[in-house]
């Protein structure tokens, strides 16, 4: 698995052509488990931030909600998107991540 932070908004630089020579691919449910976030930077002139998370993949993307005036912000939700890849276990595809 790859996991970046950014501070800013970042454009999705998944390699689109890392599986082209491939004539089958399988839809996997990509889940991703938000729990907490611990001493976030303030964001606002009140000391306090309104975060939220975005997960891109595969030029997907997904929001989380947005957790406001905390910088402790418990999310407990889990996001989900299907992202469609060579099936596990075929030989022929190395994965770079």
């Amino acid at each position: 698995m790859r996991i970046k932070l950014y501070s800013t908004d970042a454009e999705d630089d998944f390699p689109t052509d890392l599986f082209k020579s491939l004539d089958e691919y399988t839809d996997y449910l990509l889940q991703i488990h938000l729990y907490m976030g611990r001493s976030l930077p303030p964001a606002d002139e009140t000391g306090a931030a309104d975060p939220f998370i975005i997960a891109r993949c595969q030029g997907k993307k997904v929001k989380s909600s947005i957790k406001y005036e905390t910088l402790n912000p418990g999310f407990f939700e889990t996001l989900e998107m299907v992202v469609s890849l060579p099936p596990v276990g075929n030989k022929n595809v190395s994965y770079p991540f």
